[in-house]
């Protein structure tokens, strides 16, 4: 059932809705030093924010998936998964080489997750996604108003469409009504041995700053003009997207659950990144 499903199996749209967040959230101070023209200390904003997100991420999941494995050897306490190694010293290892993959930001292959603890999936994401809002409001930052917009549009449609990175989009963009739509059969239906990446989440954190570049021209009564010109609809406009965006928060994050004929309408009309259709440069054994 629409909009109620969301509250028992919402779980894919909530953390949509949280990378928009993020990127509301990031883009907030850069922005405003934009705005006042203050480059000198966007660079030492940028800066700083770029030197403690890694910290600020991966320490606390590094510090308490430690204990908890720790917790397995120490006490003799046993879990579904993973499997136990058969020491202390063996557990350790593995989680080394685990978490050393998980937190290398550029690796280009692998899982991105940890099998010691699968929540954290998120992170490399958040943090991929952040260096996206830095390096892009960096890159804007001489831009003028219109120009700047421009780009950020850009970047949503390029990271939804053109490749399957719609976590940067969200975190640039704003409507993250349709990320629910995803699901990762998306890419297999082009091509089936080529498995999807968290690169396939960038959308949402370029809809954040995209939300907050616009309240704070609003702010300023510097919208442009197609803006002031809704400005009298707006009540109903943000109405309308926000019960838009419930009713989609409910269609299934994965194919099998497809069920209602509204899901199976809706399938087929999923956002899917454009794949390179010279799949035998990637896959040489593939037919």
């Amino acid at each position: 059932m629409p909009v109620v499903r969301t509250f028992f199996t919402g779980g894919h749209f909530a953390v949509s809705v949280f990378f928009v967040i993020s990127g509301y959230v990031l883009s907030a101070k850069p922005l405003s030093l934009i705005h006042s023209g203050d480059t000198v200390k966007l660079g030492d904003s940028l800066a700083s924010a770029l030197f403690r997100r890694w910290l600020r991420l991966y320490i606390p999941v590094f510090v308490t998936t430690l204990l908890y494995l720790t917790s397995w050897h120490m006490f003799g306490i046993w879990t579904v998964s993973p499997n136990h190694e058969a020491n202390f010293r063996d557990e350790l290892w593995k989680f080394y080489v685990e978490f050393k993959n998980y937190s290398f930001a550029f690796r280009t292959g692998g899982e991105d997750w940890l099998s010691y603890n699968f929540p954290t999936w998120s992170i490399p994401v958040e943090f991929r996604g952040s260096i996206i809002i830095f390096t892009s409001l960096l890159a804007f930052s001489r831009c003028t108003r219109n120009m700047r917009l421009f780009g950020m549009v850009g970047l949503i449609f390029y990271f939804m469409y053109i490749v399957d990175g719609w976590f940067g989009s969200l975190f640039m963009a704003g409507t993250h009504s349709g990320v629910s739509l995803l699901d990762e059969s998306c890419l297999k239906r082009h091509v089936p041995l080529l498995m999807p990446e968290t690169s396939q989440l960038t959308v949402t954190f370029f809809a954040g700053s995209l939300l907050c570049e616009l309240d704070l021209l609003a702010r300023n009564d510097d919208l442009p003009r197609i803006f002031k010109r809704l400005e009298r609809y707006k009540t109903p406009i943000f109405y309308t997207f926000f019960f838009v965006s419930m009713f989609l928060s409910g269609v299934p994050s994965h194919s099998r659950a497809y069920s209602s004929p509204l899901h199976l309408v809706l399938k087929p009309r999923k956002r899917c990144g454009i794949v390179d259709i010279h799949t035998s440069k990637l896959l040489p054994n593939h037919p």
